[in-house]
């Protein structure tokens, strides 16, 4: 899904190629991770399942899990490392976390 179809202003179009986002949200769609069209974790998951299938991707979200778990608090918050260790888990589940915009 596009940046800009993100519903409820989390995510606005501006104009081409930029993006207002009111409200940052580190664990869930950092502004680093976004260029206008498409997630970096999109096009991940697109180029692994293109060259390893589902089985590769899912060990790509297991392993993010276990990264996040084995930091907590040592590089960014403990919040934001648990944020994104349960933001991962959720994928894997095949529950994105990024459905849940404009329902908070």
């Amino acid at each position: 899904m596009a940046t800009d179809e993100y519903e409820a202003g989390k995510i606005v179009r501006v104009r081409e190629g930029e993006i207002l986002n009111p409200r940052v949200d580190n664990v869930g769609s950092p502004r680093h991770y976004l260029d206008g069209k498409m997630e970096t974790i999109d096009k991940i998951r697109n180029a692994v399942i293109a060259a390893h299938g589902l089985a590769g991707w899912l060990g790509f979200l297991l392993g993010q899990q276990i990264k996040y778990i084995d930091r907590a608090g040592l590089k960014d918050s403990l919040e934001q490392d648990v944020g994104k260790a349960r933001w991962y888990m959720r994928m894997y589940a095949g529950d994105d976390p990024r459905h849940d915009r404009g329902t908070e």
